[in-house]
């Protein structure tokens, strides 16, 4: 059994920014617990906290600035996800110290988007802001909502208990 923390970076995509890039991105942090079932498949159970947002001001696209739409979003997740190791992985046997990896799972995630408006913070959610008010009453959406991990790394044994894993993941979700 593994304890451990994670750090690293969040962004947000989707609607409001289609385009990955390095104008939005916010620090990330988490801690995991991780079973080895054998030398090639873990699971772990995560839980991290972000911040993300995006402001149609930081585009280059003339719609998008004269849209001048905006967010942000405090985001925390808690996950249930298996790791998928290429090569046998064994902390603390040299000959299996390292190995790539994919990682998938599920989970659910807190958000509740809001914007500033004359120095004040206004939650989007009871504004209607996706069509729930101009008859369309089952677009009502939740503080949470599942997701879906999905991702790739490679992970190290360093010394003694110390492992250090190195992950890009996305989490597809079921919200605009």
């Amino acid at each position: 059994l593994e304890a451990g923390v994670s750090g690293g970076a969040s962004q947000y995509f989707g609607d409001l920014n289609e385009h990955y890039g390095f104008k939005t991105i916010n620090f990330a942090g988490g801690i995991m617990i991780r079973r080895r079932l054998n030398s090639y498949i873990a699971a772990k159970l995560v839980a991290n906290y972000t911040n993300v947002g995006y402001d149609d001001q930081l585009t280059d696209i003339p719609y998008q600035k004269q849209r001048n739409l905006n967010f942000k979003s405090t985001v925390a997740e808690l996950a249930v996800q298996a790791e998928f190791n290429f090569f046998s992985y064994i902390t603390g046997v040299k000959e299996h110290r390292w190995t790539p990896y994919l990682t998938g799972g599920v989970g659910i995630f807190y958000y509740d988007p809001y914007t500033e408006y004359n120095g004040n913070k206004v939650y989007l959610r009871p504004l209607g802001t996706e069509g729930q008010f101009v008859g369309y009453s089952s677009r009502k959406y939740s503080t949470t909502s599942p997701c879906f991990p999905v991702g790739a790394g490679v992970k190290f044994w360093i010394k003694g208990g110390v492992n250090l894993a190195l992950e890009v993941a996305d989490r597809l979700t079921l919200t605009d």
